[in-house]
């Protein structure tokens, strides 16, 4: 069987000219210790279709501390080795080589406040693609800012499958994110992947996380927004507010010529 033909696109982003004043948030992120064999955790998952319990952990915990000469993640140094066998598996294992492999990170932040649109594929049903994100810890310690962040994904064979969950607004909100733990070779030298093969793809369920911080998140109707010249065209875009934020929001558009 021939594989899907892929096609790569990205989202054009809303540029957003707010401020916001953020108070301190703590929270605990538990360290998990390289080279150990990491059991199933207890916490349930928030997707039905996944039967598997996560292990709370955090971005470092997952990464590790060990950097390559680009200052990303090694493989070597990562707390759940070796990750799923196949990120488009929609029934991945919950367990590789004694070690599991879905987990739950609480309290990170959109690194760039965007999501990316790519690598889509043929299904039965239709045309899906992944939804990239690329989220930061910002509570971390590292002086490595590549030990800090981390890329997700919502998978295109879930979207297919219909296990996915909705892709996550834009906004500095906080998330708490569960999903399967995967190492891809293939961008250990790309700065977008933050020098590292490790990511959370897929995604399998995400929320805001408790927070008394007010702010906002933003919704698309469309993916991106092709316009003729002389001509207009239309997108609805929603502004949620998130715990008690009643501030302004002003939105303003970049245009890119082909």
């Amino acid at each position: 069987m021939s594989r899907p033909q892929q096609t790569r696109f990205a989202t054009r982003a809303l540029v957003l000219v707010v401020v916001i004043g953020l108070g301190a948030l703590f929270a605990v992120h538990p360290y998990i210790a390289q080279g150990t064999t990491v059991p199933p955790g207890q916490l349930p998952s928030w997707n039905p279709a996944v039967p598997c319990t996560a292990v709370l952990t955090s971005i470092e915990g997952i990464i590790g501390n060990q950097p390559n000469a680009n200052g990303g993640a090694t493989y070597a140094g990562g707390g759940f080795i070796p990750g799923i066998p196949n990120k488009r598996a929609t029934s991945p294992p919950c367990m590789v080589n004694g070690n599991t492999t879905f987990v739950e990170v609480h309290g990170v932040q959109m690194l760039t406040l965007t999501n990316v649109v790519e690598d889509c594929a043929q299904y039965p049903n239709g045309n899906f693609c992944d939804t990239t994100s690329n989220f930061k810890d910002p509570k971390c310690a590292s002086s490595d800012v590549y030990l800090c962040q981390m890329h997700m994904e919502i998978d295109q064979a879930w979207k297919s499958a219909g296990i996915a969950p909705q892709n996550p607004p834009v906004t500095t909100q906080l998330f708490d994110i569960q999903g399967f733990v995967y190492w891809d070779d293939g961008h250990i030298n790309d700065t977008w992947h933050s020098y590292t093969g490790w990511e959370i793809h897929p995604i399998s369920a995400w929320r805001y996380s408790s927070s008394s911080t007010p702010d906002f998140g933003l919704t698309m109707n469309l993916n991106k927004l092709s316009v003729q010249q002389s001509s207009s065209s239309t997108a609805a875009v929603a502004v949620d507010g998130l715990d008690g934020f009643n501030g302004t929001v002003t939105l303003s558009t970049f245009v890119t010529s082909k």
